[in-house]
This record gives C-alpha cells, sequence and structure tokens, in this order.
C-alpha cells in the first residue's frame, strides 16, 4: 500500500517548498554571472586604462565569454521562473487536496499522484537543455581572432574599433534589450 491521501498531499506542500528553494538558489546564480561579467568588464576597462599588458585583456574577455556561456546554458532566471510556476502548482494541488471530503480522500489518491506527477514532468521538460555545441564555440573563437586585426601591438588602437569590439561582446550577451 502506498502512502496516505495526507501523506501525499503533505509530499506536494514539500515539493513546492523545495521548488521555491531552488528558484531562490537560481536567482542568485543569475545575479553571480552578472557580477562576474560586470567584474571581467572591469578589469577589461582598466587593462585599457592603465595599458596593461595585452594578456590581462584577453584573460578578461575569455573570463566573460565562459560565464556568459554557462549563463546561457543554465538560464537560471528562465529555470527560476519555470521552477516557481511549479511551486505554484503544487500549492494548489496541496490546498485543493486538503480541502477534499474523507469520502473522496478515500478514492482519489490516484488522482493527487497524478497531478503531482503531470507538474513534475512538466518542469522537468521545461528545465531541459541542450549540451553546448563544440563548433559554435570553435567559431566564435575564429572570429576573436579575426577581429585582432583591429589592434596594433596587441591593443585597439581607436575609439571606434574599441566601441565596435564591445559591441560584438554585448550582442552575444544581449538580444534586443533582453538576456539571452
Amino acid at each position: 500500500m502506498g502512502p496516505s491521501f495526507a501523506g501525499r498531499v503533505n509530499y506536494a506542500a514539500a515539493l513546492a517548498g523545495k521548488y521555491i528553494q531552488l528558484a531562490d538558489n537560481a536567482s542568485r546564480t543569475e545575479d553571480v554571472a552578472a557580477l562576474g561579467i560586470i567584474s571581467s568588464a572591469g578589469v577589461a576597462a582598466g587593462a585599457l586604462l592603465y595599458d596593461a599588458n595585452v594578456n590581462l585583456l584577453k584573460g578578461a574577455g575569455l573570463s566573460a565569454g565562459m560565464i556568459a556561456a554557462g549563463r546561457n546554458y543554465t538560464k537560471p532566471g528562465e529555470s527560476a521562473q519555470h521552477l516557481l510556476n511549479a511551486a505554484e502548482g503544487m500549492l494548489c494541488v496541496s490546498g485543493i487536496a486538503r480541502s477534499a471530503t474523507k469520502e473522496v480522500q478515500d478514492t482519489s489518491a490516484a488522482l493527487v499522484d497524478d497531478a503531482i506527477n503531470r507538474i513534475r514532468l512538466d518542469l522537468r521538460r521545461k528545465l531541459e537543455r541542450q549540451a553546448p555545441n563544440y563548433r559554435d564555440i570553435l567559431d566564435a573563437a575564429k572570429a576573436y581572432e579575426a577581429n585582432k586585426a583591429a589592434a596594433t601591438s596587441g591593443f585597439v588602437s581607436t575609439s571606434s574599433a574599441l566601441s565596435a569590439g564591445l559591441e560584438t561582446c554585448i550582442s552575444k550577451v544581449v538580444i534586443n534589450g533582453a538576456a539571452a
């Protein structure tokens, strides 16, 4: 014999709590990624201002690019929203099931199980991610190498070249004003 009706209701409520906790974690991950990109940009700006070695500038760009790629893969903001939606669904299941009469509870445990599993399955589908494409990463590295021609002695020699390079970086992270 499986868990009691009350056990199923408590399980739905516990899943809601866990999903909210995971959404909080995903939101913090989004914040950490944004701070990492901002910090990398600060290091790159400092490298340009103080005529630092070009390797420092390259390292800052590589760091920002990898953070952005990781953020693009995990999609923490999107994941947080899916988790919160699933939590809301579980709270709904729990709330409705708690209001069931004893007679309904005695015959409807499978309905609660079904609702819980359907919400869990929907969440899992929404959190599915495609592995990064190695070719895309390699093409981005080749594009970086091609853009090096704009630099003199390893440094960007004009403000227009700097602006163009920065726009290329930004376009990889931001599309139409929304985070990618």
